[in-house]
């Protein structure tokens, strides 16, 4: 059953790619995913694990990403949408119009982010996924106004998407009320210092207001960050730097967040070596989401990472040290085309 739902994925994926060459569109596909070799626990009644994958695909929210997807781009238009492994029907799928050069229209999934460390791309001070309008301006150099507009929310939005199923006009619920979802919005300018990010975020009665920076000085990247929601003052403040000294990269990434007022705080280190070698790049990295709990609890992964032609492929060995340690052998492809 697998077998036939992949030759029907890649299918799709070359029906597209024909597609767009008739329509002389770039055309980009990619095929991810990752697992567990073995896996073996210090933890009482825990058995050795061969082969565990760990299912990219089982997603909670639409927008996070299947692993499967593709894209094609024109002049002034483009489409890009992913597939569900499991019944191949699509999902996430976005198509964007450039009406004026300054002026950018997409309509479906869309992430407001301010920016993301590179060593597991999940810690940022603000992230949202949603469905919906998103309205990208560029009126001068330098200058990027970003709305967003979240228009898939269950009760808000109807008149069906002809990609996706999904609803983008205006309904309202049983109380007569338009629920719009929530507003996002970013302004950006980017000079000779680096780039400054101001961003807004009305979620119902909460609103966040957050700024990052993004610069380089000498070869040594650094992006602070700071987030702030009104309501249940909550906040959050990162860093992230990263810099390349005789051949070795260093990555270090650090975020204190407090989820309310009163609720105590939490500090995460996350720390990236990297170095190339003649047949990969090999990697050590040493995580604590946070240093502050009672519970000791660490991640310790050494890691190889190489390319053959349009295909990766990254394995290693991961140490999750806490009250028991977990030894695993993790593995990630990918698959360009």
């Amino acid at each position: 059953e697998d077998f036939f739902k992949m030759k029907k994925i890649v299918g799709i994926l070359a029906v597209v790619a024909m597609t767009a060459s008739l329509f002389a569109a770039d055309f980009a596909a990619a095929i991810q995913g990752y697992g567990d070799l073995f896996t073996i626990s210090t933890a009482e009644g825990s058995k050795p694990q061969m082969l565990g994958w760990n299912d990219p695909w089982d997603r909670e929210f639409a927008w996070y990403s299947t692993g499967i997807g593709a894209s094609f781009t024109g002049d002034k238009a483009g489409l890009s949408f992913e597939l569900d492994n499991r019944d191949v029907t699509v999902k996430n799928s976005k198509f964007w119009i450039q009406p004026l050069d300054m002026l950018k229209i997409q309509l479906g999934a869309n992430t407001i982010e301010l920016a993301k460390e590179t060593i597991d791309y999940d810690g940022t001070v603000f992230t949202h996924g949603f469905e919906g309008w998103m309205f990208e301006l560029k009126p001068v150099d330098g200058l990027t106004v970003q709305l967003g507009l979240e228009t898939g929310a269950p009760t808000g939005w109807s008149t069906n998407y002809w990609l996706g199923g999904k609803n983008y006009g205006p309904v309202a619920d049983a109380e007569g009320k338009i629920n719009m979802g929530q507003i996002l919005a970013t302004v950006a300018y980017g000079a000779d210092f680096g780039t400054v990010t101001a961003l807004y975020n009305k979620a119902g009665d909460e609103n966040t207001i957050a700024i990052d920076y993004a610069g380089n000085f000498g070869g040594v990247a650094v992006s602070p960050a700071f987030a702030y929601k009104t309501a249940s003052k909550a906040m959050a403040a990162d860093l992230f730097v990263t810099a390349n000294a005789a051949g070795v990269g260093i990555n270090v990434y650090g975020k204190f967040a407090k989820d309310g007022a009163d609720a105590d705080p939490a500090v995460t280190v996350n720390t990236k070596f990297t170095y190339g070698t003649s047949i990969g790049q090999a990697s050590l990295q040493i995580k604590d989401a946070n240093v502050l709990a009672d519970a000791f609890a660490m991640m310790v992964k050494a890691n190889l990472g190489f390319n053959c032609g349009s295909a990766g492929l990254d394995c290693g060995v991961q140490f999750d040290i806490a009250d028991t340690v977990k030894i695993s052998v993790p593995f990630q492809y990918n698959i360009h085309f």
